[in-house]
């Protein structure tokens, strides 16, 4: 590995696979050009995983409209009834933690109806929660998958 795909904070994935310049991404079953976003992303899937995320729940790279244009979210994870449990979107290890990558997540979240959203270079991850009001609030931990209830229909 270069200095492009430095060891990470987040787990490294379970079944990496590298070959000439590509990875394979389990989630969607292709081999990806590897870049530094792409290392990054796949250590955040393997991340998801540990919390109990199946790979059937996420979407990687998936596009959605916004007011904007088109826009991709680097993951989405849904819950188990279909709705949008997450959004997390991925940065290069290089790159700085800031506002603006939060703020990113945050609309693409309010345009996809998510209640969580995490960013994270690799290096760190940030997770934030919707409040009821309509705000979001940093949270200590990641918010717990599992722990998702079943819909049972009357």
């Amino acid at each position: 590995m270069d200095a492009s795909y430095p060891p990470l904070r987040l787990p490294r994935p379970d079944d990496l696979r590298i070959r000439e310049g590509q990875v394979f991404d389990p989630v969607r079953s292709l081999w990806i050009a590897l870049t530094p976003e792409e290392w990054v992303r796949q250590h955040a899937i393997q991340f998801l995983r540990n919390q109990g995320v199946p790979d059937g729940l996420m979407a990687i790279e998936r596009g959605h409209q916004a007011s904007a244009g088109t826009r991709r979210t680097d993951i989405t994870v849904y819950d188990r009834q279909g709705s949008v449990f997450l959004v997390c979107e991925c940065k290069a290890a290089t790159i700085p933690m800031r506002q603006d990558a939060l703020a990113q997540v945050m609309r693409y979240a309010d345009t996809l109806g998510s209640r969580h959203v995490c960013v994270t270079n690799g290096k760190s991850l940030f997770a934030a929660s919707r409040e009821d009001g309509g705000g979001y609030r940093f949270r200590p931990g990641f918010p717990e998958f599992d722990q998702q209830p079943e819909r049972h229909d009357v």
